[in-house]
């Protein structure tokens, strides 16, 4: 962010968040597989484990599954980076059709939606890795691939490369998911590929009842976040969609880490839920959740903290970066929305790692009502009333529906469960 502010105008940095934002459509081509797969595996990974020299050991069925599971990803996913480059690189062109402001967008965009859909291919792959209990090796990789990836970008922001950072970027993670499948997990997918996989599975029968729930999840979601950097590039210009782009990339990020404490212990979950262990399952889960919760609370405000100093000009040398970013008040209404996303985040995990949705209408008529008022707000007003939109459909609406629906659905588990007790 501070390099950006130093080295991009304004209007690359529009650009930048909207190139960004565009990349969201993902949802709409790889349709909620990627939830759905890790339970999958997850579930079957409870009768496996990861051998000394990576191999698998366990039950032949199992591996079999697996295997089976594997090749449907592989032949789904080359398919999906396929559609996605195609598609998203015609929806870039089509937003961007009426630019003026001499901006050179188009070479880049190109290169980044190619990079991005072949990256959509091998976030399969560590995806799958992910169901395999092996999140700490997939988080280490994560955290290489963050670090390394930001210097390239800070290199070639301060070198003048502009939109093509991004590009360097992407690069760079798929770069590391390559190098990652092929020398640390070779012998573990070479296996799975030489197995002759199960016939029992079925994307029909196995997959579709949970994936169709996901994927209208996602592309609903769309109109929750994704709607207001191409709005306001539309209606407000790129400077204002800049504005929103990094101050909603911060928040992202801060979501991201404290989700951390809830998503990368699926596999737990679902081997608790297999061994039928459900006040283990929720005295973790509570505990999860609690510690993400006030992760999130503190690294909000503390951002906000941030904005109100830079604005008051309590920062010397830093009143070029509070010119980048929406101001301290919606910056905390957006804030208060995300730490909704969150719990609601937080309740789906627990949910499907049942391989169940009972969220699914909720999750849908949010989406609805907060995109419908997001573009409202968009064109008749400012960033402002979007953000009040956002936040309070999320708590007056959705946060209420989604903790009694969870406090319903855990009450009706823990009934079945004493009444099939000998």
């Amino acid at each position: 962010m501070l390099v950006m502010a130093m080295h991009v105008t304004s209007e690359i940095q529009g650009y930048y968040y909207t190139f960004s934002g565009l990349m969201a459509l993902q949802i709409f081509f790889e349709l909620g597989l990627h939830g759905v797969i890790v339970n999958h595996v997850s579930h079957e990974w409870t009768r496996l484990t990861l051998g000394t020299t990576r191999n698998i050991v366990g039950e032949t069925q199992a591996i079999r599954r697996l295997s089976a599971i594997l090749r449907f990803m592989i032949v789904w996913y080359s398919g999906v980076a396929i559609l996605f480059a195609a598609g998203v690189g015609c929806a870039g062109f089509v937003l961007f059709r009426n630019d003026n402001s001499g901006v050179s967008w188009k070479f880049p965009w190109l290169i980044l939606v190619i990079l991005n859909g072949a990256t959509l291919w091998s976030w399969a792959l560590t995806t799958f890795l992910e169901g395999c209990n092996l999140y700490a090796d997939v988080g280490r990789l994560r955290l290489v691939q963050a670090l390394v990836g930001n210097i390239f970008v800070w290199i070639s922001l301060i070198g003048g490369m502009e939109l093509w950072s991004m590009s360097i970027a992407v690069g760079v993670r798929l770069s590391g998911d390559l190098l990652f499948i092929v020398f640390r997990y070779r012998k573990l997918f070479s296996t799975l590929l030489r197995t002759v996989p199960e016939k029992s599975f079925s994307w029909s029968k196995d997959v579709l009842p949970l994936q169709w729930r996901m994927a209208l999840r996602g592309v609903f979601g769309y109109l929750l976040t994704g709607l207001f950097v191409p709005i306001l590039f539309e209606y407000h210009g790129a400077i204002e969609a800049g504005k929103f782009g990094m101050t909603w990339a911060a928040l992202s990020a801060l979501e991201q880490a404290a989700h951390a404490w809830i998503g990368t212990r699926t596999a737990r979950y679902c081997s608790l839920i297999v061994n039928r262990d459900f006040s283990t399952l929720d005295q973790e889960f509570n505990q999860g959740l609690k510690v993400s919760s006030a992760i999130l609370a503190f690294g909000v405000l503390t951002l906000v903290a941030v904005i109100y100093c830079l604005e008051a000009d309590y920062v010397p040398y830093a009143s070029h970066l509070q010119k980048r970013l929406l101001a301290w008040d919606t910056t905390l209404i957006l804030g208060v929305g995300v730490a909704g996303i969150h719990l609601i985040r937080s309740i789906g995990v627990y949910l499907l790692a049942h391989r169940e949705d009972p969220l699914l209408k909720t999750a849908l008529s949010t989406c609805v009502f907060a995109g419908s008022g997001i573009v409202w707000a968009g064109l008749n007003y400012d960033v402002s009333a979007m953000a009040f939109v956002f936040s309070g459909v999320l708590w007056l609406y959705a946060a209420p529906l989604n903790l009694t629906t969870w406090n319903h659905y855990r009450r009706e588990r823990d009934c079945r469960l004493v009444s099939t007790k000998p």
